[in-house]
């Protein structure tokens, strides 16, 4: 292979043959760059100066830069990939500054408006940061149980040190006046939380992004934290999961403190079950208890039995999910459970006038009860998870 020269002539310069190597003093002292030290101006930033060719027969590479565009050893796609870096770069955010403002105004006015926007957004969904630490002093004073006006949320971000920061009690003000309708409250909080989404998921994209590049020795894996990341989105809020151990140990002292002035055996939610009560101490937050037997050894009877004594003794919200069974056989063997009348009658009909005032108490008891069943046989563990997060939304914690 031959060796490139070090020197390219200019395009417009170029001879249509090649001219001779070997060029006298006379030809030296003529040429601009080493007669004179003042150097051309460089060429505009769409057309950047040709570079030496590589030296190997290999295609240059091509690598993702840090603003999102690609990036390359050839003159031409530089500069378009230049263009498209700039215009990512310039792009702002998806955000409705209205919107917040409304919100905050109609949550300094009413009560109720707390109420809605806290069932929809959190501090993070805010774009503009005084609108967050302004949604951060009402919910505090909303949580104390005190009222959350002009003057006592110009109080807390005073205690905070804000106040100043943010321009004053004037904006607090101003958030008052641009409220069009406190009645909205619950409106403006979805706008606020669609453009969070939006911003989430440009952030999950960029996080995706990475994980592809990073070439993962596990694909599957892979492809799993991109659907989890995802899935966050969807549910409004991306996660962290690293904490400090410091920040953890002071969670477990404050739960340790709790559980002992209680001073119960049983800390989690009450299976039914005695023996297995004393063995888990109750049902615990954020644990998977897994029930595994051989068919037909009553491991839906088992389930079925947690759940009736949660949703009816306990009156806690229960949810069955069955990729086996339907509704109806499920809510069936719950009611013969309650009511203490055998299956087999039930199912042929052939109940006597006890068994139907067994069945009619039972049946006020489970229309009562906060159960639901699911009986989806193709759900997902994903869509499990969202439903039973979308369930405790609307009911509060499940038991």
């Amino acid at each position: 292979m031959n060796a490139p020269s070090s020197e390219i002539p200019e395009p417009s310069e170029r001879p249509e043959e090649a001219p001779d190597q070997s060029p006298d003093a006379t030809d030296l002292q003529s040429d601009p760059l080493v007669a004179s030290p003042t150097l051309e101006p460089p060429p505009a930033l769409g057309e950047p100066p040709p570079i030496e060719p590589p030296e190997y027969d290999e295609p240059p590479r091509w690598e993702p830069s840090s603003a999102g565009s690609w990036s390359g050893s050839r003159s031409g796609d530089q500069s378009q990939n230049r263009r498209a870096s700039g215009s990512l770069a310039s792009r702002v955010p998806p955000h409705n500054l209205d919107a917040e403002a409304s919100l905050l105004g109609a949550m300094l006015l009413s009560r109720d408006a707390i109420a809605d926007a806290l069932e929809v957004v959190a501090a993070e969904h805010f774009y503009k940061p005084s609108h967050s630490h302004v949604f951060e002093a009402i919910c505090g004073l909303y949580s104390s149980g005190e009222p959350a006006d002009s003057v006592t949320v110009a109080e807390a971000l005073t205690r905070s040190g804000l106040l100043e920061q943010m321009g004053g009690t004037g904006l607090l003000l101003e958030l008052q006046a641009s409220t069009p309708a406190t009645s909205s409250a619950s409106k403006y909080a979805r706008i606020i939380q669609e453009h969070a989404t939006l911003r989430g998921l440009i952030g999950a994209a960029n996080e995706i992004a990475e994980i592809g590049y990073g070439r993962p020795d596990d694909v599957v894996k892979a492809v799993d934290e991109a659907e989890n990341l995802v899935f966050q989105v969807g549910q409004g809020r991306v996660t962290d999961s690293m904490a400090q151990m410091r920040d953890v140990l002071s969670a477990n002292l404050d739960r340790l403190e709790d559980l002992y002035e209680r001073g119960e055996e049983i800390t989690g939610t009450p299976s039914g079950y005695d023996d297995l009560d004393r063995l888990l101490s109750g049902l615990q937050d954020e644990t998977l208890t897994i029930v595994g037997a051989r068919p037909a050894m009553g491991k839906t009877s088992f389930a079925l039995g947690i759940a009736a004594h949660v949703g009816i003794r306990k009156a806690l919200p229960a949810v069955v999910f069955s990729l086996e069974m339907s509704q109806l056989e499920l809510s069936q063997r719950i009611l013969c459970s309650e009511a203490r009348v055998d299956a087999t009658n039930i199912r042929n009909g052939q109940l006597s006038a006890e068994d139907w005032t067994k069945i009619n108490r039972a049946t006020g008891k489970l229309g009562d009860a906060h159960i639901w069943i699911d009986d989806n046989p193709n759900i997902s563990v994903m869509e499990i998870r969202a439903k039973a997060r979308r369930l405790k939304s609307r009911v509060g914690n499940l038991g």
